[in-house]
């Protein structure tokens, strides 16, 4: 199996009889050692409890099927990496009534997971009897499904406003815990389908339109009442206009309020530089193009589909945002270089390349404050199925 986009129009193994054959339950033990490349993930993180969702899996026997499980990844503890990684990575299943998505709006907060939006994944689902449905999806609808993890429940409910951009997903995302209390996420510009979702028996998509948006969205949690709020904000969205597949980064330390990086990505076919970098002033609803310096003009490639983690001094003069793999052009390979973006002076600084670890399409945190942990994605041709889980540290 090819550590590469799979993705090539055709459905590449009509059954698989360890899944269909076997109690659901057990079946769902195996989807950390059998599924041999996922991507197009969503991340949350509280603390040092990461989780992952929605995208495509592609299991050792090269079943293609849209992820119909949750990994939650608990770092809380100690852990030695050389040892069976099942022990901190979980997986629960998605109850068959829950869209699967990709590119989703994904919080968590208070033992909750919130999420909004995202794109149909046009590969069959894996249903809980093991049988695979072609079925037309289920409408992702204006709504914010939630999931108590300490219950382990799903429920949607409508949002106290609604946009009108169900399908909104490869958007820029940002989530503030407010001190744990009342959250606040930052949504900007990504990509909605407008036409119709069909999924037919040759797992092919067929009237699928997409628009560039711009400009945010606001997602504000109210812990006692339980309820979510969804809001355009009005900005100077003009001057960066559209953007999708790259990274916003909240730094809570930084102006009155806190201020939101945005770093690589595209608006619309045209990739954005590094050489540059905007900022918005949450304060002040302002953005503001920071230009960037390089160690001997040094500067990163531009990219989409990387990841980025920001980490703080402790005493909070100064911040680095670490920005991993990714790649230029789909199709060609991922990058497999680190960059750290300091600030105040905005200077990139190239850390190096670790050859064997090139990736895109994955999806990071950060644990104590010290440590970046890489989840999953797409590597090189030849590169083979993943190890320890997906994750690399």
């Amino acid at each position: 199996m090819s550590n590469q986009d799979p993705t090539d129009g055709s459905d590449k193994a009509a059954t698989d009889s360890r899944y269909e054959i076997e109690r659901p339950e057990l079946a769902d033990a195996r989807w950390i050692d059998d599924v041999c490349i996922a991507y197009n993930m969503m991340i949350a993180q509280d603390g040092n409890i990461l989780y992952f969702l929605g995208g495509l899996q592609v299991t050792t026997s090269s079943l293609y099927l849209s992820s119909s499980h949750l990994y939650i990844m608990d770092l809380t503890a100690p852990i030695d990496l050389s040892s069976d990684h099942t022990s901190f990575i979980k997986v629960r299943r998605i109850p068959d009534h829950v869209p699967r998505v990709k590119w989703g709006n994904m919080f968590v907060e208070n033992n909750t997971l919130r999420l909004f939006g995202g794109m149909h994944e046009y590969f069959p689902i894996f249903n809980a009897n093991g049988s695979r449905s072609y079925e037309e999806r289920v409408p992702i609808a204006d709504k914010l499904w939630t999931y108590d993890i300490k219950e382990d429940k799903w429920d949607n409910g409508e949002a106290s406003s609604k946009i009108g951009m169900d399908t909104v997903g490869r958007a820029l995302i940002a989530w503030d815990r407010k001190d744990g209390v009342n959250g606040e996420g930052w949504i900007y510009g990504g990509t909605v389908e407008t036409g119709d979702w069909i999924v037919g028996k040759d797992a092919t998509g067929t009237n699928k339109k997409l628009k560039d948006l711009k400009g945010f969205i606001k997602v504000t949690g109210v812990e006692e009442s339980q309820t979510w709020r969804l809001e355009r904000l009005n900005d100077n969205e003009q001057q960066v206009g559209a953007a999708e597949q790259g990274d916003l980064l909240l730094l809570e330390e930084l102006g009155e309020k806190g201020v939101l990086v945005m770093v690589g990505g595209r608006s619309s076919s045209i990739l954005k530089s590094l050489k540059e970098i905007q900022v918005y002033d949450i304060a002040s609803s302002t953005w503001y193009t920071q230009p960037t310096t390089a160690d001997k003009g040094n500067y990163p490639h531009e990219r989409q589909e990387a990841c980025a983690v920001v980490v703080s001094a402790p005493d909070k003069s100064s911040h680095n945002i670490y920005v991993y793999g990714g790649f230029a052009i789909p199709g060609e390979p991922p990058f497999s270089d680190l960059y750290i973006l300091t600030l105040p002076a905005f200077h990139w600084v190239y850390v190096g390349t670790g050859t064997e670890l090139p990736k895109v399409c994955h999806k990071c945190g950060v644990v104590n404050e010290r440590y970046m942990v890489s989840f999953r994605g797409l590597g090189v041709q030849g590169a083979g199925c993943d190890s320890n889980g997906g994750s690399k540290y």
